[in-house]
């Protein structure tokens, strides 16, 4: 097994541990008449009906595992669905919608959530499965907003290197369901929410823009957003007006509202947990391990520059492990995306004195607008890009990693992972 076989296998390791059938059976059961439910414990008899709603690229596979748990005591269930990512399904129904852009799709899964929250009473049980993604797949039109105003502004933010913060806090702003705007709309009902993390720290407030947690971030924050990256003369006016109005801001729910009294918001998995997983894979192949950190931002060229110098510093027989999230600034019209484009500016930096081998890869499968996940990286295939002449720094000026790792092998191709923990980064040296 060759250093780049070895760092695909420990990446493989890390998403396994995160599937949600291994996860939701940690938090989800029945024992008896009884429904556990994170540290909760109810009694069925305690809930007149039990509906099922969520969002986001690993909900399918969250559904699957509640529906393997909990069968036909599902009363009605809707999720909204990455394209492409949805599974067999017997009681939930799948709404396929856009992501990172959100659609008609979106829309239409936004519409009908609302239409079965208007079922619910204080006597009902609602599940909702949060995942990455749902800010996107999970879209509702407040106001006079249109659709296509909303698909400009998820456009801009995603390429003028805003953070998911950042972007989060804007699109809060711009929805009555996000930043707890799901959970005012309940009824009295009991809420559970079940949460696979892609963002840095588990802050639940930012995971799918918070439908099931209070917001603190106001309106001026998301135009603070628009101003820092010069996008306020970008979008509409109709954006910019309902910003400017706080009218969604009145309508959500403060910190100590009584909807959030009987609301539970549980993390059952993330990028630590994912890390853990590949540390023991990489340790079981030989290497000395050590997970760095799990909260890697910034841009990801700089986030490539930090990595291959601290890889360089290690003896050899060593792997190295990180998590996060980096951010690409569009400069370029090529295509690629955060984990191919840090891979590519990795390889520009290895040189024969270090034989060191990179992977850098999304946990969802999913690079950008492309089919990969990510790329790995080795001396190898750097002496190989010398040899055919290949200039590595115009595709990285181009943003065109994509591109180049398709003509040199380099591209890790999952498809759907049905997970989302955000990005796991390895350096293997020697």
């Amino acid at each position: 097994m060759n250093a780049s076989e070895a760092a695909i296998q420990i990446y493989k390791a890390a998403l396994e541990s995160v599937q949600p059938a291994v996860c939701m059976q940690r938090f989800l059961s029945l024992q008896g008449l009884q429904i556990i439910l994170g540290d909760q414990v109810f009694p069925l008899s305690q809930f007149t009906n039990i509906y099922v709603i969520g969002a986001g690229k690993a909900t399918a596979a969250m559904a699957l595992a509640s529906e393997e748990i909990l069968g036909s005591r599902i009363s009605v269930g809707i999720i909204a669905v990455k394209k492409d990512h949805g599974l067999p399904l017997k009681y939930i129904q799948q709404i396929e919608a856009g992501h990172p852009v959100p659609d008609e799709g979106s829309v239409a899964a936004a519409a009908a959530i609302v239409e079965l929250l208007h079922k619910l009473t204080k006597d009902d049980l609602l599940i909702v499965l949060t995942s990455g993604g749902g800010s996107s797949l999970l879209t509702d039109l407040p106001g006079e907003i249109r659709l296509q105003e909303l698909r400009q502004v998820y456009g801009l933010l995603q390429q003028c290197g805003a953070d998911i913060i950042e972007s989060n806090t804007v699109r809060k702003h711009l929805s009555l369901l996000k930043g707890g705007g799901l959970a005012a709309q309940c009824n009295g009902a009991t809420v559970v929410n079940f949460i696979i993390s892609d963002v840095i720290g588990n802050d639940l407030s930012v995971i799918a823009s918070g439908p099931t947690v209070a917001d603190e971030t106001t309106a001026a924050d998301a135009l603070a957003v628009l101003e820092k990256y010069a996008l306020t003369t970008k979008v509409s006016a109709n954006i910019l007006a309902w910003l400017k109005s706080g009218s969604q801001q009145r309508s959500k729910p403060a910190k100590a509202a009584a909807c959030f009294a009987k609301t539970f918001n549980y993390v059952i998995a993330d990028n630590k947990s994912a890390l853990l997983a590949a540390k023991e894979k990489a340790t079981a192949l030989g290497y000395t391990t050590n997970i760095v950190a799990a909260d890697v931002q910034g841009e990801a060229k700089t986030v490539a520059e930090w990595w291959v110098a601290l890889a360089k510093a290690q003896r050899p027989k060593t792997c190295l492990l990180a998590g996060g999230e980096t951010t690409v600034t569009i400069k370029g019209n090529g295509k690629g995306g955060r984990n191919q484009e840090l891979a590519l500016a990795a390889l520009a930096l290895i040189n024969k004195e270090y034989k060191i081998t990179i992977l850098s890869a999304g946990t969802d499968g999913t690079d950008g607008p492309t089919n990969a996940a990510g790329a790995v990286v080795s001396l190898m295939m750097a002496e190989q890009a010398t040899d055919k002449s290949r200039d590595i720094q115009s595709y990285l000026s181009n943003n065109d990693a994509y591109h180049f790792f398709e003509n040199t092998d380099g591209h890790i191709i999952t498809g759907p992972t049905q997970t989302n923990v955000m990005d796991i980064m390895i350096a293997l040296i020697g």
